[in-house]
């Protein structure tokens, strides 16, 4: 303490920069935990359903709809979280502290790249004295200020930790299992990694290595749990890529305000980084087709719906806040569907 009491006597402007994101971070954290993220019921769910023995936000219809979205990780957070205190208002308080660690691990990052250059370290904390948007996230229920506080320990150890002792591409793989197992598009970079150091920094090969055959032997149990849940070998979630995928096609062609109603409820708003200008007239044609295509889908996919699977999903549709989930064969199958009905567009409007 007296360490770090001298060190804001001869840092006052750090020192001073420090309290304006204590403020700033808390008037945003209180914000935001006044307010519900729309995925916060089914990431709950989920914590419910593997508190049930089940990984799903459908667990009341017990083992029939395993998750099709979402990975555990999150969920698993909640859980354990929940298990030590069951308030939300402790899992945002927690999510809270994520952030501030975050924060001074970034801090030492950029002491350390910066060779303890104050400028650096000024510049740094006034960008995220202003930065509300990250702390915002914590006073939600939702996987961002993990992810954060993820990845920027995955960076800290990958730059900052020594290279020569074998704890450390160990440790790496590890948070980087935890890393992909709460948001799976992290799934490449490690293998990117592994190239870029085969390429271009060899002394680092035996490291990265290392740090490569943890990070993969972390993938076995969600792929096993895909292939005994789902039929299909498969690191990632069997849905949501190309859903995501098919719906950015679309989406600056859709009217402004256009809610879509056949698969996540997504809103079209106005967005100033559309690169190309759509006429009102034209938005309302490219809405007739992308609604054209939806229908011609699910109407392919009809036989593959069950009765049970049309009475459940009257239920979920009751629920707002939680997706709906259908069986294995079905997803698949409109996965698919969704994938070939994308590359045609492109393939149609490849400038687009």
């Amino acid at each position: 303490m007296n360490k770090l009491i001298n060190y804001f006597k001869h840092n006052k402007i750090i020192a001073l920069l420090l309290l304006i994101n204590i403020i700033t971070s808390s008037v945003s954290f209180y914000l935001s935990s006044t307010t519900k993220f729309p995925d916060a019921d089914g990431y709950i769910a989920m914590a419910e359903g593997l508190n049930n023995g089940y990984f799903s936000s459908w667990s009341s219809f017990g083992s029939q709809y395993p998750e099709t979205l979402r990975t555990p990780g999150y969920p698993f957070f909640l859980l354990f979280l929940k298990s030590i205190y069951n308030s939300l208002l402790f899992i945002k308080i927690i999510q809270f502290l994520l952030y501030f660690i975050s924060l001074l691990i970034a801090f030492k990052l950029v002491q350390y790249l910066g060779n303890q250059n104050k400028l650096s370290q000024i510049i740094f904390l006034i960008f995220t004295a202003f930065n509300i948007q990250i702390p915002f996230y914590s006073g939600y229920i939702s996987a961002e200020t993990l992810c954060i506080f993820l990845t920027i320990l995955y960076t800290y150890i990958l730059i900052v930790k020594p290279k020569k002792t074998i704890k450390y591409p160990i440790l790496l793989g590890l948070v980087g299992g935890c890393l992909f197992i709460t948001r799976p598009s992290f799934l490449l970079f490690p293998f990117l990694l592994f190239i870029f150091m085969l390429l271009f920094n060899r002394s680092l090969l035996k490291y990265t290595t290392i740090h490569l055959m943890v990070f993969i032997i972390s993938l076995i149990p969600f792929t096993l749990w895909n292939y005994n849940s789902h039929g299909v070998i498969k690191p990632t979630p069997i849905d949501g890529a190309m859903g995501a995928a098919h719906l950015s096609f679309w989406y600056f062609k859709l009217p402004i305000g256009y809610v879509e109603h056949f698969h996540w409820g997504n809103f079209i708003a106005s967005d100033l980084t559309n690169p190309i200008y759509i006429t009102n007239e034209n938005r309302k044609k490219n809405k007739i087709k992308y609604e054209k295509e939806w229908s011609q889908l699910l109407k392919s996919q009809k036989s593959l719906l069950t009765s049970d699977d049309i009475k459940n999903y009257e239920t979920m549709k009751m629920t707002p806040g939680i997706f709906p989930l259908y069986n294995s064969n079905f997803t698949i199958k409109r996965t698919a569907k969704l994938k070939k009905l994308l590359l045609k567009n492109i393939k149609e409007h490849p400038w687009y």
